[in-house]
């Protein structure tokens, strides 16, 4: 509903669109065979040259990411690398929300590190699925959903709290 691929059954969606979706797994996100065919892909489609394209993504690449990847070959990256790159290809677009999917789940503890940083120094609107709780006790609110419905929304140490013991009780 936030990409508007979907309408909601009641009430409004009310904010910008388009957003960046970066999805959990970096491989379903990756099209092209280079790292600067990735990055301009989108920039090109969105109707930039292929110039204004290529400085955009190599500007994005290096204040977000790592400049030397330029060149690289997708396939040869590493989970992390790979979700970085997703990540700066979203980046270059401009969106005011991304929509994050288990940002972390695939990568190890320094990509994992290095990209909760980055995450925390943009000016975007992040809206994070996941159920790794303690990523989730950074934000600054959570909505609990279960079976399809809002169960709770409020500050990230009281939603936690309540779910871990909601959990607890099921087993």
């Amino acid at each position: 509903m936030l990409q508007g691929l979907l309408e909601p059954d009641a009430g409004d969606v009310v904010i910008e669109r388009p957003c960046g979706l970066l999805f959990q797994s970096p491989d379903s996100q990756i099209l092209f065979p280079t790292v600067a065919e990735e990055l301009c892909f989108g920039l090109e489609e969105s109707g930039l040259s292929q110039l204004e394209a290529n400085q955009r993504a190599r500007h994005c690449l290096e204040m977000y990411g790592d400049p030397g990847l330029w060149n690289a070959a997708t396939d040869s990256l590493s989970e992390g690398q790979k979700q970085l790159i997703n990540l700066v290809g979203l980046l270059a677009l401009g969106p005011k929300t991304l929509l994050l999917d288990e940002p972390l789940s695939s990568l190890d503890l320094p990509h994992s590190l290095g990209l909760s940083k980055t995450l925390r120094s943009l000016s975007q609107r992040l809206i994070i699925s996941s159920h790794n709780l303690e990523q989730l006790g950074l934000c600054d609110e959570l909505i609990w959903m279960e079976a399809g419905s809002v169960r709770a929304q409020g500050e990230p140490s009281r939603i936690i709290a309540a779910y871990e013991q909601w959990a607890h009780n099921r087993c």
